[in-house]
């Protein structure tokens, strides 16, 4: 730490190895008593002032007290010979800062010693008071009896008109606040002290909401910080209101989607019951454009089928309740790939499963839809000649991060925004086996109905990693 420090002595010949010792440590500038102090304070930007006056105590308090009407805020002290605690604490009481006790000039090393001490500690001083006005709170130190020992202005309504009268030494009772909210703080300041756990309550005062904070300080005194939180409320509120007409227009369209879908399907059964029914009976006696016609309705309605089918699945998965249990991932993952295991054999697959899947929990029936689907679409967009699959887990995550790994066609760099939006497919119906467009838009539902979240990573003509992770702890 370099500190710049004014040496006001009244005899610099006497104090000259004590001077040039300092001098080593600090940047020292020294002065006689009777020169020009305002100039040297006004061209100068000084930490600390050293009045070396020996026997002089009287004349050096004078000389404080004309330092401090120039610059509140530097440092004094006094080198003195006089060793009495009486005196000492006269001279603090008169604004000097420090003493520092000198024996003609043979503890010079004790005094830079106790010198630096001291800077140090108004260093910190210093840096506390500038953290703490920057804290917009009110805040207050006061003891056991209600008595406020320290206080910092703060937000309205809580400040106090310094220029009238210090805030310091007055009762908590004294405050521009309730009896209610008086009370409230000497009981939680008792509660505070008995027991040192923080109490924090919060209050409406002047039509704004208000956080009390009360901290153990000593076992006789407390800190109460006062924080306005009205914005932050109101904020909280909103927030909680939006939330509400989320989850009710969501709601809404969980039902219209479920209501919609269940309706549609009876009018469509029919649709296809009739087509299938005129083509075997009537195919005859239609040329061979009208049976093309008949076909294409067919195709159609089980396409509009399947989609059907797929939105009032997808409704469901809103609606069901989970059946959370504590599963073995991999036990699920072998069930996923046995049912799909027409599917491997056909497509010549290779599945490589890390022996160490954690258990989970989970629904269990879901989350074998989840790896069925990530599996399929593995196996489906893959046209290389040997298909390779792992799936595997990151324990190093916050939760178990599961992968799908596969060495298929990739995702286009245009299309990766697209993946998990409902009945988007992204090649053409028939190409890699045809499909809705739904399977990774029901395996996203169901990540997030366990608290997960799902992303991937893809490089075209390379392959495609699938991950997701579950956020359910407990049952």
């Amino acid at each position: 730490m370099s500190s710049n420090i004014l040496y006001i002595s009244a005899d610099n010949e006497n104090n000259k190895i004590t001077i040039n010792y300092l001098k080593k440590k600090f940047d020292l500038n020294v002065i006689h008593y009777q020169s020009d102090l305002e100039k040297h304070l006004m061209d100068h930007q000084y930490d600390a002032v050293i009045l070396d006056y020996d026997h002089h105590e009287n004349r050096a308090i004078e000389l404080c007290k004309k330092i401090k009407l120039l610059n509140p805020e530097i440092a004094s002290v006094l080198l003195t010979s006089i060793d009495y605690k009486s005196i000492a604490k006269s001279l603090i009481n008169h604004g000097i800062d420090e003493y520092i006790i000198k024996r003609n000039n043979n503890n010079k090393k004790e005094i830079a010693f106790h010198l630096f001490t001291f800077l140090e500690k108004k260093e910190l001083e210093h840096r506390y008071k500038v953290l703490i006005k920057a804290i917009p709170d009110t805040m207050m130190t006061v003891n056991s009896s209600g008595i406020i020992k320290e206080y910092k202005e703060g937000i309205e309504p809580f400040i106090i008109d310094t220029q009238n009268q210090s805030p310091i030494n007055m009762h908590l009772s004294d405050l521009p606040l309730t009896q209610e909210i008086t009370n409230i703080c000497r009981s939680k300041i008792k509660k505070v002290l008995q027991t040192n756990q923080v109490q924090i309550f919060n209050i409406e005062f002047h039509k704004s909401h208000y956080e009390f904070r009360i901290i153990k300080l000593n076992k006789a005194e407390a800190l109460i910080i006062i924080r306005d939180i009205t914005v932050s409320q109101k904020s909280e509120a909103k927030i909680k209101e939006y939330m509400k007409a989320l989850e009710s227009s969501n709601k809404e369209l969980d039902d219209f989607a479920y209501i919609a879908s269940h309706d549609l399907k009876e009018p469509l059964r029919g649709i296809t019951n009739y087509s299938q029914l005129l083509k075997s009976k009537y195919h005859l006696k239609v040329d061979e454009k009208g049976n093309m016609y008949l076909e294409s309705l067919i195709r159609l309605s089980n396409r509009m089928k399947n989609l059907i089918e797929s939105l009032l699945h997808y409704s469901r998965l809103g609606k069901q309740k989970l059946s959370l249990e504590k599963c073995c991932s991999k036990i699920i993952v072998e069930e996923a790939i046995e049912s799909l295991l027409y599917l491997i054999k056909k497509g010549d697959v290779q599945i490589i499963v890390s022996d160490s899947l954690p258990e989970i929990i989970c629904d269990n029936y879901q989350m074998h839809e989840v790896f069925t689907n990530l599996i399929t679409n593995a196996i489906k967009y893959n046209d290389q000649p040997l298909k390779k699959i792992e799936i595997g887990y990151e324990a190093s995550q916050k939760h178990p991060t599961f992968y799908i790994k596969d060495n298929g066609i990739g995702i286009k760099n245009d299309h990766q925004n697209t993946v998990f939006k409902i009945f988007c497919r992204l090649h053409s119906r028939n190409d890699y086996g045809g499909g809705i467009g739904a399977g990774l838009t029901i395996v996203k539902k169901i990540i997030e109905r366990h608290q997960g979240k799902i992303w991937f990573d893809s490089v075209e003509n390379e392959g495609t990693t699938f991950y997701f992770t579950l956020g359910l702890k407990d049952i």
